[in-house]
């Protein structure tokens, strides 16, 4: 089972609702609505928080309910603001669908590049692997 923190995002202001969930293993992030780097930068926040709070170094970003639209510039900025928010040594796996996900994988490898262990899938497996944990979770 999972505990809910307190950070929601749903507001007529807001693009993007963010949703976070706390479980033994790790911290899974629900994105829904459209991508909004504000709203995304002041989830990663609360992420980083909830990680030092709950002391977990693994993060599910779960952008399947996302929709598309945001850029490839848009992607390089969010990767180099997650290296300088999360926990050093956070591992990051982002699930998502198309158009969302890029198989060209550019916030994968400019995070990486940048020190961060990050993973980016569409495949719910691939990420409960990279995570360590039990892709039940994922579903």
């Amino acid at each position: 089972m999972s505990k809910k923190t307190a950070f929601r995002q749903g507001q007529a202001r807001h693009l993007m609702d963010v949703e976070i969930k706390v479980f033994p293993e790790f911290i899974a992030v629900i994105n829904r609505g459209k991508f909004s780097m504000a709203d995304a930068q002041a989830g990663l926040i609360r992420v980083a928080e909830a990680c030092r709070i709950h002391q977990c170094a693994k993060v599910l970003l779960d952008g399947r309910a996302l929709d598309g639209g945001f850029s490839i510039g848009d992607r390089f900025d969010l990767a180099e603001y997650v290296v300088s928010v999360l926990p050093q040594g956070t591992r990051l796996a982002t699930l998502s669908n198309a158009p969302v996900y890029q198989p060209s994988k550019v916030f994968e490898h400019t995070a990486n590049n940048r020190g961060a262990l990050v993973r980016t899938t569409n495949n719910p497996e691939e990420a409960a692997q990279f995570l360590g944990v039990d892709v039940k979770y994922l579903a």
